[in-house]
């Protein structure tokens, strides 16, 4: 699952709903990893704030979400909202923050299997939607 970081609360809120469906995921035969622009140590952060329990990984420059698809250039109000000083977007990622990731789940082959286009800052892909998406790939 791509996200967008440490500093999202809205990320932070799905890592506590997919920690509590772990059970579930795993029964669909799904397994949670996910995927942020951070650096390393925010990653680090990211991981030991939520309490995850599943790997958190670096996708430095977006090129993972590039090559699939899911970066998508923020607009000029949003440019500004992650320029200011008390977000530490810029500081958390290698070339700044002009890209978010869409949440979407990929397969183990590297492929989109549910690709999330509704658009909106603290929309994400219903975990019931996301359960079913693990049982047909």
């Amino acid at each position: 699952m791509f996200h967008r970081g440490h500093w999202c609360p809205y990320c932070r809120i799905n890592v506590t709903h997919w920690s509590d469906r772990r059970q579930d995921i795993a029964a669909a035969a799904g397994q949670v990893v996910i995927v942020t622009p951070e650096r390393q140590e925010f990653a680090r952060e990211f991981k030991s704030s939520s309490h995850a329990p599943f790997p958190i990984l670096t996708d430095l420059d977006n090129g993972y979400a590039l090559l699939l698809n899911l970066a998508i250039w923020l607009s000029p109000i949003c440019r500004k909202f992650c320029r200011n000083a008390t977000c530490r977007i810029i500081t958390a990622t290698t070339r700044g923050c002009f890209q978010f990731r869409r949440p979407s789940f990929v397969g183990k082959d590297g492929l989109v299997k549910a690709p999330f286009r509704r658009s909106g800052f603290s929309h994400r892909m219903d975990i019931e939607d996301l359960i079913a998406a693990f049982k047909k790939a």
